[in-house]
């Protein structure tokens, strides 16, 4: 997904869109036909943090109850996050979750069924 910011023209693109990755460094805006490729035999940080997310969606879609899932819908209305060039985006209900989860999970720690206080 690529994150546009727009004037009269576009004044800065990042990320992938239609196939082509846009990126930015110190000598201006590149676009690259194609990714690299994806590695076929993850490391072992990489199963590390597929299991996570895979412990928190399994989690989320088997016990997290609809009460539960409003409260976290909730918390995200209410703590947007801030993007690279400054602009605030608002996560759903799953991704708030995903986002305080992952590290606990990753850390050996109980998932929170509610968003904290």
């Amino acid at each position: 997904m690529a994150l546009i910011k727009c004037g009269n023209e576009i004044v800065e693109i990042t990320g992938k869109l239609a196939g082509n990755i846009y990126k930015q460094d110190s000598s201006g805006q590149h676009i690259q036909a194609h990714g690299r490729k994806v590695r076929s035999n993850p490391t072992a940080g990489q199963r590390l943090q597929r299991n996570s997310w895979r412990t928190c969606y399994i989690y989320w879609m088997e016990t997290s109850s609809d009460a539960n899932r409003q409260l976290w819908a909730q918390y995200a209305t209410l703590h947007p996050i801030t993007n690279k060039q400054g602009g605030a985006i608002v996560l759903n209900a799953y991704q708030s979750f995903l986002s305080i989860n992952m590290i606990r999970v990753h850390n050996k720690l109980d998932i929170l069924a509610s968003p904290p206080e």
